[in-house]
């Protein structure tokens, strides 16, 4: 069996996103994951490089109780739910989003940009969204 976590870690090390495409249906995972979501497919997955653009579709704002981000860079943030440009959608942590222009974001869902970020994290890299520069200039 591939070793898929293996490959997608090794691919962010060099600044590369990679997905799973299905042979099958066509569907894109990402992250990667042996078996398609769409279909059922098993196994018959062939990787793809990911463009790293999508949109965040919800997100919230963490309370005073939620475990905090271990980096700093990656304030402000929220946690919330991304559809990159090839389908797949899940949830993640999203640069960008603040108590003060939250109305803002939220009038704009499901169609605030964003992209990915890749950023170290205890000894490996992971992949959080940011939203697009040009968008949060125009909030208030």
């Amino acid at each position: 069996m591939e070793k898929i976590v293996k490959k997608y870690y090794d691919a962010l090390d060099e600044g590369q996103l990679l997905g799973r495409q299905c042979s099958g249906c066509g569907a894109v995972e990402f992250p990667p994951v042996l078996t398609c979501n769409a279909c059922g497919e098993l196994h018959d997955m062939n990787w793809v490089e990911i463009s790293g653009k999508g949109r965040m579709v919800d997100f919230f704002l963490p309370g005073m109780m939620t475990h905090q981000p271990v980096n700093d860079d990656l304030k402000p943030y929220a946690y919330g739910s991304v559809e990159i440009t090839e389908g797949a959608y899940f949830n993640c942590i999203i640069k960008g989003v603040k108590k003060k222009n939250r109305d803002f974001m939220e009038a704009h869902l499901p169609d605030v940009p964003v992209h990915a970020v890749i950023v170290p994290r205890d000894g490996y890299k992971m992949v959080v969204f940011a939203v697009d520069e040009e968008f949060l200039e125009k909030a208030p």
